[in-house]
């Protein structure tokens, strides 16, 4: 069966249940699908409930010094870790978070002279890890 019809001034022929030739208003033509029989509904799904990140610090750890070292071993978990520092010197000052294998796991902050800061980062695997600083002068860092 052939149909005309007008769809937002469009006009449209073609055969009831295949793909429908349209001609649109400045004559291109273009394929129309056909809509498959059922009902439609115009609701978008809910939304997924909200993921809580969880720390990967189970309390504040908390360090000080001067100069460069490395700090004690220390566990984290999976999760978000929000590290703060600060360093009182003249040269560099760099943090890196080290993993049990000796890995560079993330730059906490590569900066020359005085600066403090912070940064948030993900953990991916529960594990042990250590920082290592290297600093002219006094520093602190402090991971939650």
């Amino acid at each position: 069966m052939t149909v005309l019809a007008v769809i937002g001034g469009i006009s449209v022929l073609g055969w009831i249940g295949v793909t429908c030739t349209a001609l649109n208003v400045v004559g291109h033509r273009s394929a129309v699908p056909p809509r498959a029989a059922g009902s439609y509904s115009s609701t978008p799904p809910p939304a997924p409930p909200p993921v809580e990140a969880k720390p990967a610090v189970e309390s504040a750890l908390d360090f000080s010094g001067t100069g460069a070292t490395g700090t004690q071993l220390f566990t984290l978990n999976p999760g978000l870790v929000q590290a703060a520092y600060s360093h009182s010197g003249e040269g560099s000052f760099a943090i890196w978070l080290i993993d049990g294998q000796g890995n560079n796991v993330e730059l906490i902050v590569n900066e020359i002279g005085s600066v403090s800061g912070s940064k948030a980062f993900g953990i991916d695997r529960a594990g042990q890890y250590i920082l290592s600083i290297d600093a002219d002068g006094p520093w602190t860092v402090s991971l939650k």
